[in-house]
């Protein structure tokens, strides 16, 4: 029983954390279904990329926010699990066909992650 429920309040607190307390929606990445954003993150204005090609979909987009590095990777390992990707690493992720890559940086104490999925 001690297993269910930890494993209830974990799901519980994952999702939580990705629900905005003002209007209480979950905020998503734009362009990228099923990638919740982080909560002291935005999209970064015009960085969203989507073209399809012969081997299937490729969309980037950047966020950031003033969060340390680990702590939106943490989240991020956390809770895509939730949405249904699978980590095959801390920057990749895999649902099905797709492929997410994250890739982290900062400049001027400013957190930035470029996500980059492909879509078969």
């Amino acid at each position: 029983m001690s297993k269910v429920l930890s494993a209830l309040i974990f799901f519980c607190f994952a999702f939580y954390s990705v629900i905005d307390s003002k209007n209480n929606k979950t905020k998503f990445v734009d362009g990228i279904e099923g990638l919740p954003l982080h909560h002291k993150m935005t999209v970064i204005k015009n960085s969203l990329v989507m073209f399809d090609t012969n081997q299937g979909n490729f969309v980037e987009v950047e966020i950031k926010g003033k969060s340390s590095i680990e702590n939106i990777s943490k989240f991020y390992n956390e809770v895509l699990p939730n949405f249904g990707w699978e980590s095959e690493n801390n920057t990749k992720f895999v649902r099905g066909k797709d492929s997410l890559e994250l890739k982290y940086s900062s400049e001027n104490q400013i957190a930035i992650v470029k996500f980059k999925l492909i879509q078969k």
